[in-house]
């Protein structure tokens, strides 16, 4: 089965193969730890949002990831219906933290195989690092 995660725009696909058997954790660890919640307190603040969100498609399984305009992170899990040419969404949760909503895409891609939570986890860290990690690094603390 070949896996490919792309952005939402359509220009950055990877189909790479997937990380070390194992290393899935330190890639777990690596992105929660960047993603300390930085934001200012101030509650009229706007903050910052990544200008797509974060999807990852393993087969008939999709997987998004997002931040919406309250600051809570959102997991959802949708699955393709070839008979009607049409995805179905399965579930879908709000976390107050990163940390959380990786969690839950994690144990979503591992009923796909620890394979597949490897590259999961690698397109994760990297699109958090593309989008999220240079606001983090501007803002001051």
């Amino acid at each position: 089965m070949v896996r490919r995660s792309c952005s939402s725009d359509g220009q950055r696909c990877n189909s790479e193969a997937p990380s070390e058997p194992g290393h899935v954790v330190d890639q777990m660890v690596e992105a929660a730890t960047a993603a300390i919640d930085v934001r200012s307190s101030e509650a009229e603040s706007d903050g910052y949002r990544a200008p797509m969100p974060f999807a990852w498609q393993s087969g008939q399984q999709l997987i998004l990831l997002d931040e919406d305009p309250g600051g809570y992170w959102v997991m959802a899990e949708l699955q393709f219906d070839p008979v009607n040419i049409n995805y179905q969404e399965l579930r879908r949760a709000s976390y107050l933290w990163f940390r959380e909503a990786l969690g839950a895409a994690m144990s979503r891609a591992l009923i796909s195989g620890e394979a597949a939570a490897n590259e999961l986890a690698a397109n994760l860290s990297s699109w958090f690092d593309t989008y999220h990690a240079p606001a983090l690094a501007a803002e001051p603390r």
